[in-house]
């Protein structure tokens, strides 16, 4: 009878460990499985992106340009509150009119609170030149009222004598950063007046990315990550491993032939390596809510055809020490644009509708 009773004790402690692992799958799993985007609102047919720009309470904004006949284009950025989409700015709106022979579109934006930059960049091809100019757009009201601050001056150009403008970072109504082509720019004035800094790697990327701590805090990411306690007068380079993407606390990396990523930790000035993915992404963003940790990616060489991929969210809940991911039906690259927030993930679609998601807290 004892080799029953043994037995029975075996039996009994397999089933238990088998329904705690089955718990944690479950825990683990549940939040991928959760997950469902909501169609929203719908941008207009042919309308072009060019930046999304989550909010911090949850709403969205979006800059492009909509076409308006042979070669024209109209500036346009969209506010996504709800279920309602509403066209905020527009050259009808601000009294903007395209230069001769060009167009225009909104290349950048940035917000804080009720605060709102946008960057209207203009084309025009004259003669055989060709020339670009950036103009500053400010709204304290969330879009319903803007003022013109003027182009953008000499000293924001790179040496080909044209700005590409990655991002604008809103510190106050006054205080605004510019992530630019190498080169990295502030206004203290509402954009009367502007000052260049020098980045601190040789080239800016396209992911390239600033972070406020507070007002002479700042990290800079891209080709690495730097940090200045001065407001870009000086930099402290903290690692040379190109970032594609981060939130200020969490920093994604690749290797240079892309076949694995890597998720590190800031920590009291220093990156910590929280963990390795053995795959070849292309990131798109990162963000983190408590100990979940998630981003989105496109996978390289899952598409049906050249130039799409698989486009997933990945999602920790130990933070960042283990990832599930779950693929988004659709393409990725050059198909959706996609970006995470707080708590939420938004993705345009290629027929303009307007996606969110958002992150279970348990």
């Amino acid at each position: 009878m004892k080799w029953l009773k043994k037995l029975i004790k075996f039996i009994v402690a397999g089933l238990i460990l088998l329904f705690v692992v089955i718990l944690i799958l479950q825990k683990f799993g549940n939040i991928t499985h959760r997950i469902s985007f909501s169609g929203l609102g719908t941008l207009p047919d042919k309308f072009k992106l060019y930046h999304l720009r989550p909010t911090s309470d949850g709403k969205l904004l979006v800059g492009g340009a909509i076409p308006s006949g042979d070669n024209s284009r109209d500036p346009s950025i969209f506010f996504q509150n709800g279920d309602e989409l509403t066209q905020i700015f527009s050259p009808q709106i601000v009294s903007w009119s395209p230069p001769e022979n060009g167009y225009g579109w909104i290349a950048a934006i940035g917000n804080k609170d009720d605060i709102i930059v946008a960057a209207l960049k203009s084309y025009k091809s004259s003669g055989g030149v060709e020339g670009r100019d950036y103009e500053i757009y400010v709204s304290t009201d969330l879009g319903k009222s803007w003022s013109n601050r003027g182009k953008l001056p000499a000293v924001l150009h790179s040496a080909k004598n044209e700005l590409s403008l990655i991002e604008i970072i809103v510190h106050d109504q006054n205080t605004f950063w510019l992530v630019g082509l190498n080169i990295l720019g502030k206004t203290n004035d509402g954009a009367k007046s502007w000052k260049s800094f020098p980045i601190p790697f040789n080239k800016t990327t396209l992911s390239s990315n600033l972070i406020i701590e507070n007002g002479d805090q700042l990290l800079y990411s891209g080709e690495g990550l730097a940090q200045s306690s001065d407001s870009a007068k000086s930099w402290k380079v903290i690692s040379e491993n190109k970032i594609e993407a981060s939130d200020g606390t969490y920093y994604l990396s690749s290797n240079k032939d892309q076949s694995e990523t890597r998720l590190e930790k800031l920590i009291n000035g220093k990156l910590e390596l929280i963990s390795t993915i053995e795959e070849s992404l292309l990131v798109e963003s990162i963000s983190h809510l408590g100990m979940k940790v998630f981003f989105t990616a496109s996978v390289i060489g899952t598409g049906s055809v050249v130039g799409e991929a698989e486009l997933r969210i990945y999602i920790s809940i130990d933070g960042g020490k283990t990832f599930k991911n779950k693929m988004i039906h659709g393409i990725g690259l050059n198909g959706d644009n996609i970006t995470t927030s707080s708590g939420e993930i938004w993705r345009v679609r290629q027929n303009r509708t307007i996606y969110r998601a958002t992150i279970p807290s348990k």
